[in-house]
């Protein structure tokens, strides 16, 4: 018995054969759409400048008080361990807790492109980051963008109020956004003006 093959064989001359609809009123026998003109959405890059962080205002009673409780927790801690090796690092710790209290921030500029943000002189692709969130902060308002990479940390971008709506548009074509709350140590350093 032979077997017959019941597929239409396509003849060149049938020129409906492959033919596609473009809206410019062309047709292709390519069988896929040729687009000419057409490319990916341009998101207009968003620039601003902004402090790298709140700063709190500080005077000499809060870093006496700084320096009184790294005396006591220094204190403490030689009459448990009676290392002084541990007592000193608590000291190192306090001082170096006292001098990033003293310095001023900086005021960087920040970039928004399809690409990533630039900070500074620092670029992060989006491929980095999972999601980001908007926090209140008071007078300002910041971004945190949250890391793909285990012991990366959190990236907080501060910016002008007015600006959130135009920074989180451009944000959330390409990372996600999730409602978060400041952490607990957040807080804290909120709370004794760090």
């Amino acid at each position: 018995m032979e077997k017959v093959d019941k597929q239409p064989k396509s003849n060149p001359e049938d020129k409906d054969a492959n033919w596609s609809f473009h809206s410019e009123g062309n047709s292709s026998p390519s069988g896929t759409a040729q687009n000419e003109g057409f490319s990916p959405q341009i998101i207009d890059p968003v620039e601003w400048t902004a402090s790298e962080y709140v700063s709190h205002q500080k005077d000499n009673s809060w870093y006496a008080m700084a320096v009184g409780v790294g005396v006591l927790l220094s204190g403490i801690i030689f009459l448990f361990t009676r290392d002084l090796f541990s007592t000193a690092m608590v000291i190192v710790a306090v001082g170096i807790f006292i001098a990033a209290a003293a310095r001023p921030p900086r005021v960087l500029s920040y970039m928004l492109d399809s690409k990533g943000i630039t900070i500074g002189r620092k670029f992060y692709s989006y491929e980095k980051f999972k999601a980001f969130s908007v926090i209140n902060e008071g007078v300002l308002h910041s971004i945190s963008l949250d890391p793909l990479e285990r012991f990366m940390p959190n990236i907080s971008v501060y910016f002008d109020p007015n600006d959130e709506q135009k920074i989180t548009k451009v944000l959330g074509t390409y990372l996600p956004f999730e409602t978060k709350q400041q952490t607990p140590v957040d807080k804290l350093m909120h709370k004794i003006r760090f």
